[in-house]
């Protein structure tokens, strides 16, 4: 019996020995041309650096030698890349292989032949028969896409955008364009939807290349430091100074900070080039054996007190203002809320709104640009006393208000925006709506108009809180017949705003009984144009009509928003009906369209481009 057990043990070792996966290859495709057919001069740098990447894969690397397949100048014709591509990396990776192909050369636009260009070229890399057969970014695409590894590096050392006819003379050290004018793309610089022009679609590889689309990558000749390429050797020199694997991001800064250190500039540009980091995962360690990501892909993934930086590869582009929710899971509750200071693909640097930013934390495009964006609302019993006969119970009152789009309901001890009470016996009004403090807001017979004082309370509170922490311009909005503004219900009032900008204005009154009506644009001024310096009166005496406060007691808030491009909204255009007493979640929907194109949301304006001012009276 022990001598069975022994051979059966003996066998399930062998057994586990024979399906253990075997150790991931590491392979490479390199491709350098320095001197194109029919060039005046070779190129500096491509063939040099092919030398230390090489060099740098096999002995720091651990690439074998023979799996690092290079092609140079004649050898690398359209074709021949292509089958490099198919042999070694398509026909031989596997699943968890690690994968590399850099390609350093001239790049290029032509003509776009399928229509799926907006600038009606393709980007382009320029093998040695590119007068041929340029090598597109679509077929790229499709070649790079057929690499069975999501361990699939591309690094591109070349440039699709520039002026490379321009004659610069021999200077030391000399500065070349790695860009090269083909026919029917002309000789302007036009920029790409991504930085190689394949970024459409989601990448299933880490995708590195030498500048921005609207930028000229650029290879130097110097007697002090001999030829090279400017991307490609601040990317080795960052490699060989890492003390372990340095994360892709990691890696990029790292090159960008040498490149602006360096100072090469490509003459009649206003900076350096800025190295583009997009597709799968750039978080993991360059060059590694990574498995497939699983979880959340965008991320929180550095903190630095209030300010995070944020993997952010699926949300899209994300204008400066925009705000960004951030949950401990993506199906958990909102615990932060982050403003995009600036954004450079796929990444995101935010600064905290509201919560505690941490790493891990999943990003979500905020659903409103409000801060918090619901009201909370606490349902409370009377303290003492019976309720009134037929007023609704807070047992009653809580799913309808739970169902409200901008109401939150909080229980407890926790913090509320203002209390709703039953009415007790004896008193007029079937439900009362106080303040956290105890003043009273409101009262209502039912559920319809206890929502639509809700619904006046968010637009007060949240339409506060919609400004532009940084304008450029000043908005001024004042009651000149009412410094202190306190009316009697149904009294005059007068209002004047006054911009230092030629722009736009967009003037809201919300009543106290909870009513949002447009002044501007409206039957009585239909035109938004408002002057640098004029005084818009509301009402135009001219005109001939009133502007009165409401009958009800409460808030009358005004609210002007100032832009310096009209808003893409519909109620704002010139055929729309006019915006006048919306009430409840159709006040609060038109609200938050206005907040997500102020701030950037839908990156329909600057975060320079607006600001407002607000007018908070009382009708007593």
């Amino acid at each position: 019996m022990a001598q069975r057990s022994i051979l059966w043990a003996v066998a399930a070792l062998a057994t586990a020995a024979l399906v253990q996966p075997a150790a991931a290859e590491r392979r490479a495709v390199l491709v350098a041309i320095a001197d194109y057919a029919g060039s005046r001069r070779p190129l500096p740098g491509p063939l040099e650096m092919l030398g230390e990447l090489k060099r740098t894969l096999v002995e720091r690397e651990g690439f074998p030698a023979a799996n690092v397949v290079t092609l140079t100048d004649a050898q690398a014709t359209h074709d021949a890349i292509v089958q490099a591509v198919e042999r070694n990396l398509i026909a031989r990776c596997r699943p968890d292989d690690v994968a590399v192909f850099w390609f350093a050369g001239h790049g290029g636009q032509i003509q776009d032949l399928d229509g799926d260009e907006e600038d009606g070229l393709d980007e382009c890399l320029c093998p040695y028969d590119v007068d041929q057969k340029p090598l597109i970014d679509d077929e790229l695409a499709e070649l790079f896409g057929r690499v069975p590894t999501t361990n699939l590096t591309v690094l591109l050392d070349c440039c699709h955008s520039g002026t490379a006819t321009r004659s610069l003379g021999f200077t030391d050290p000399e500065i070349v364009a790695l860009y090269l004018p083909l026919p029917g793309a002309g000789d302007s610089r036009t920029e790409a939807a991504s930085p190689s022009g394949m970024g459409r679609e989601r990448l299933r590889y880490v995708l590195l290349t030498a500048s921005r689309a609207d930028q000229s990558a650029v290879a130097v000749r110097s007697s002090e430091k001999g030829c090279f390429l400017v991307f490609t050797k601040a990317l080795l020199d960052a490699l060989a100074a890492a003390d372990q694997p340095p994360s892709y991001r990691r890696l990029m800064d790292d090159v960008r900070q040498r490149i602006r250190k360096w100072r090469y500039i490509y003459p009649g540009e206003a900076d350096v080039q800025e190295p583009q980091l997009e597709g799968l995962d750039p978080e993991r360690p360059i060059f590694a054996a990574a498995p497939a990501v699983t979880g959340p892909r965008d991320r929180v993934v550095e903190v630095t007190g209030d300010q995070a930086t944020v993997l952010a590869a699926e949300l899209g582009d994300l204008a400066p203002g925009a705000l960004v929710d951030l949950r401990d899971r993506p199906a958990g509750p909102v615990v932060a809320r982050a403003r995009v200071e600036s954004a450079s693909a796929p990444y995101l640097k935010v600064k905290a709104v509201e919560g505690t930013l941490k790493v891990g934390q999943v990003p979500q495009v905020a659903a409103s640009p409000l801060p918090r964006d619901r009201l909370r609302v606490k349902l409370m019993r009377l303290a003492s006393g019976a309720p009134k006969a037929g007023a609704p119970t807070p047992e009653q009152l809580a799913p309808q208000l739970d169902a409200l789009d901008y109401v939150e309901l909080v229980t407890g001890r926790g913090a509320c925006d203002c209390v709703v009470t039953p009415a007790g016996d004896g008193d007029e009004a079937n439900l009362y709506l106080f303040s956290p403090s105890g003043g009273e807001l409101g009262s209502a017979e039912a559920l319809e108009p206890l929502t639509v004082l809700l619904a006046r309370e968010w637009m007060i509170r949240y339409g506060t809180l919609l400004t532009n922490p940084s304008p450029t311009f000043k908005v001024s909005l004042r009651d000149p017949n009412a410094p202190n503004p306190t009316y009697r219900p149904g009294q005059a009032m007068s209002l004047e705003c006054r911009g230092e900008r030629d722009a736009q204005v967009v003037l809201l009154n919300v009543s106290p009984a909870g009513d949002l009506s447009l002044l501007v644009p409206s039957p009585f001024r239909p035109s938004t144009a408002l002057a640098a310096g004029e005084v818009l009166l509301i009402p135009d005496p001219a005109l001939g009509v009133t502007l009165v406060a409401g009958t009800a007691l409460g808030p009358q808030y005004v609210k002007a928003v100032v832009t310096l491009k009209p808003l893409e909204l519909p109620e704002l255009r010139p055929e729309a009906k006019p915006v006048h007493r919306l009430r409840g979640s159709a006040a609060v929907a038109f609200w938050r369209r206005l907040a997500v194109a102020l701030t950037g949301g839908t990156g329909l304006l600057p975060a320079d481009g607006w600001a407002t001012a607000d007018l908070l009276g009382m009708v007593e």
